[in-house]
């Protein structure tokens, strides 16, 4: 028995049958003698499965500039949407238009709005029942004098169905009498015939 032995065990006051069982392991452990020094590549205990990694600084700020480009994008073509849907025309006036001879199965409408400080008004024409043109024929839509065409206000093909076409003029209504549509052939052609006309100014 060693000193190191009696001051393990706490005394003489042990069973001589659990005094000889801790002995013989004493016993055992001194001939051992201490455990190998450990591993460098254990002095850190390993990873646990499952780690969440975080991406580098770089890609991660990379990642939420898309983010919030994308969002950045999706905002403003709702802005763009809202406020085209919220842009009431607000016309003033109107003024119906029918199909002549040429034409007898069109009808359209101008509505214009108030003039700007400049002297400038919007109108908003609508049209429907004009035959479709081929090559580079379009129609002509004109202030009138006694019925003739005098001041030129846009031009405009047409589709199927409905066609919409916003024009912005500097004229003074109360200067002409009416309005009516002509159609234009091409620069060496003469005026083509009128296919719609209004009754008023």
């Amino acid at each position: 028995m060693t000193p190191e032995f009696e001051e393990l065990v706490g005394g003489p006051d042990l069973a001589p049958e659990e005094r000889a069982r801790l002995l013989s392991a004493h016993d055992a452990l001194v001939l051992a003698g201490p455990p190998a020094e450990l591993s460098p590549s254990l002095r850190r205990a390993p990873k646990p499965e499952g780690e969440v990694v975080r991406m580098p600084s770089g890609r991660r700020r990379a990642t939420l500039l898309l983010v919030a480009a994308a969002a950045l994008i999706a905002f403003s073509l709702g802005v763009g949407v809202a406020r085209q849907g919220g842009e009431a025309f607000a016309a003033s006036w109107t003024l119906p238009m029918h199909g002549t001879v040429a034409a007898p199965t069109a009808r359209a409408t101008i509505a214009g709005a108030k003039a700007d400080h400049a002297g400038n008004w919007r109108m908003q024409f609508e049209v429907r029942g004009l035959p479709r043109l081929r090559g580079e024929q379009y129609y002509v839509l004109w202030l009138t004098i006694k019925g003739r065409p005098i001041a030129e206000c846009g031009q405009f093909k047409v589709g199927l169905g409905k066609t919409m076409a916003t024009f912005t003029e500097p004229y003074k209504r109360t200067d002409f009498d009416g309005w009516v549509v002509t159609l234009w052939r091409g620069p060496k052609t003469p005026m083509g015939p009128v296919v719609l006309r209004t009754s008023e100014i």
